[in-house]
């Protein structure tokens, strides 16, 4: 099936497509069929098919947080957009490989932050996806004292689907668990397409490993 952009130039986006945005797809296209079928019914409105997603507060339990960090603002433009075109690598390895996740949907936006760090030690919270240094934008250009550090984030997020009885780390790098059951062991390792993404990420020649910093973190809804 073509899938069309619908933005000039139009092109087909069909090879972008993978096995989880797949089956987010169909079931928006078996949800839109019910909606019309409920307004043709008298039972909804038209304003029903342009309500607010749930993607964070119905659709997943767990999120990976993909954080792209970097030390100032022209960093973050730049790299915020090299991380964004790699994101796809992340979900189709999850799809694609012995994960132990039903389902990996990207969000299809990102949320830039600006955090103020007095210690490299807040630094690294901040890489690792941590909101508690976080201001507004219009703080982040005042004038710094020598030992403050203003970081600029872009995170992407990817709702998590899980098999029933499964449950990810809390908060954690490494992205993996296991969970035992009975007789029965269910495991999530996303491990490896997560170092094959950020090696994506670090290895293109826009990487600059003394100003840039690429994290994926599992983060509870």
């Amino acid at each position: 099936m073509p899938v069309i952009t619908p933005a000039f130039p139009a092109m087909c986006s069909t090879h972008s497509i993978t096995i989880s945005t797949k089956q987010v797809m169909m079931e928006e296209f078996q949800r839109a069929d019910r909606i019309v079928r409920d307004v043709y019914a008298g039972r909804k409105s038209w304003a029903t098919l342009f309500d607010r997603h749930s993607f964070f507060t119905q659709d997943h339990k767990y999120y990976l947080s993909v954080v792209a960090a970097s030390r100032s603002k022209e960093d973050n433009s730049t790299f915020s957009g090299l991380v964004q075109s790699k994101v796809r690598i992340l979900v189709t390895g999850i799809d694609e490989g012995q994960t132990g996740i039903d389902v990996a949907r990207p969000y299809n936006d990102s949320f830039e932050r600006y955090h103020r760090c007095r210690t490299e030690e807040q630094v690294e919270e901040v890489k690792k996806g941590s909101l508690d240094y976080m201001i507004s934008s219009s703080e982040a250009p005042e004038a710094l004292t020598p030992e403050e550090t203003i970081m600029y984030t872009t995170t992407f997020y990817i709702g998590l689907t899980l098999p029933l009885g499964m449950t990810p780390p809390q908060r954690s790098s490494s992205c993996r668990s296991s969970t035992d059951k009975g007789t029965e062991r269910s495991t999530l390792d996303i491990s490896y397409p997560a170092e094959q993404f950020k090696g994506k990420v670090t290895d293109s020649n826009l990487f600059n490993s003394d100003t840039m910093s690429i994290r994926v973190v599992h983060t509870r809804k």
